[in-house]
């Protein structure tokens, strides 16, 4: 049974495992990348059960703006998270836009450092210019 947040004190902290993909600004209704994709582990506590606080979190840990800036898409971008769940059937992804769809999802990915990663299952992180 995957851990959650409520299974957990505040010292103790948990990965969450993604893939952050940049997207370009001129590609208008396609999802075209600036560059390759990143592989990131996020340690996260229960104070990042608020979707905003796993975004601002996310962004500053793992050096999003700045990497942004890099890459020409600025310093205010904004974070869009999804779950990948590949099968042998093909891949289907989640949107996470809602507190209540992260309630929903954060179990998922979950889980102790010692563990291994899910089969099948990706964190998604898009990062986009503010509109």
């Amino acid at each position: 049974m995957p851990a959650t947040m409520a299974d957990n004190t505040d010292n103790e902290q948990m990965l969450l495992e993604g893939v952050v993909y940049y997207v370009d600004p001129k590609s208008v209704g396609t999802l075209a990348f600036l560059g390759g994709k990143e592989r990131i582990r996020i340690p996260i506590t229960s104070t990042h059960s608020s979707l905003e606080a796993l975004r601002r979190h996310i962004i500053e840990y793992a050096g999003l703006k700045a990497e942004s800036e890099k890459r020409g898409l600025g310093s205010c971008i904004e974070i869009k998270l999804c779950r990948l769940a590949k099968s042998a059937e093909g891949s289907k992804a989640y949107a996470i836009n809602t507190q209540a769809q992260w309630d929903e999802e954060r179990p998922v990915f979950l889980k102790s450092p010692s563990t291994t990663a899910l089969q099948g299952e990706q964190f998604i992180f898009n990062i986009r210019t503010c509109l």
